[in-house]
């Protein structure tokens, strides 16, 4: 289903074409797209279930790991590996997180949660498929965290040092930077971590002024 779309942009036209109802799931009346890649594929959720949506519309069923009820992929890349948020199963109710990875193909992979708290939230994915976000600690903080392709996680905080509390990475890009925020000195800033070598976890920390 499709229909023509135009709007004026300041003050200029701007046509956007047409739009594209995207395919339900599961005879699901409720469905919700969180992002886009640069080839318009798109990922979200439709009921319970997390989806990858092509440019046309069609749905793909991103698999729920074992026990899990429900999942909704919020970034995906440009080689079509989605990340998402998820509640690990029934018994924990929606108050713990885990982070999935997902195939192109829908499979799912859980990424390693690193203090054992099962709540850890991503936040973004490079094309190597580096993914960043943050975990709760036992003590009820927040630290950094860095995901690799095999789901192995490195915390980020460590990186930064002692001086850096309740931290979070929002952004990876293909170089393998990544910036966040956090406590520093007191205060609250940003962050840069900056690869001096080809492994991206080899980083030195550039504190910059929160915005």
């Amino acid at each position: 289903m499709s229909e023509s779309l135009g709007l004026s942009l300041r003050g200029a036209p701007f046509a956007l074409g047409k739009a594209t109802v995207l395919q339900a799931v599961g005879g699901a009346d409720v469905s919700q797209a969180y992002a886009i890649n640069k080839y318009g594929q798109s990922v979200g959720y439709s009921g319970s279930n997390a989806v990858l949506w092509s440019k046309s519309g069609a749905a793909t069923v991103l698999q729920n790991p074992p026990g899990v009820l429900s999942s909704y992929a919020l970034y995906v890349n440009a080689s079509r590996w989605s990340l998402a948020r998820r509640p690990p199963a029934a018994a924990r109710d929606l108050v713990c997180q885990e982070a999935v990875l997902w195939s192109p193909l829908g499979k799912a992979m859980v990424l390693q949660d690193l203090d054992g708290q099962g709540y850890d939230r991503v936040s973004a994915i490079n094309a190597s498929r580096y993914s960043v976000g943050f975990t709760v600690t036992a003590g009820g903080g927040v630290e950094a965290v860095l995901w690799s392709p095999s789901g192995t996680a490195t915390n980020l905080a460590a990186v930064l040092g002692p001086q850096w509390t309740n931290t979070g990475a929002v952004g990876i890009n293909e170089q393998g930077d990544i910036v966040g925020s956090g406590v520093y000195d007191g205060g609250g800033y940003g962050f840069l971590l900056t690869p001096v070598s080809a492994s991206p976890l080899s980083a030195a920390a550039v504190p910059e002024p929160s915005t």
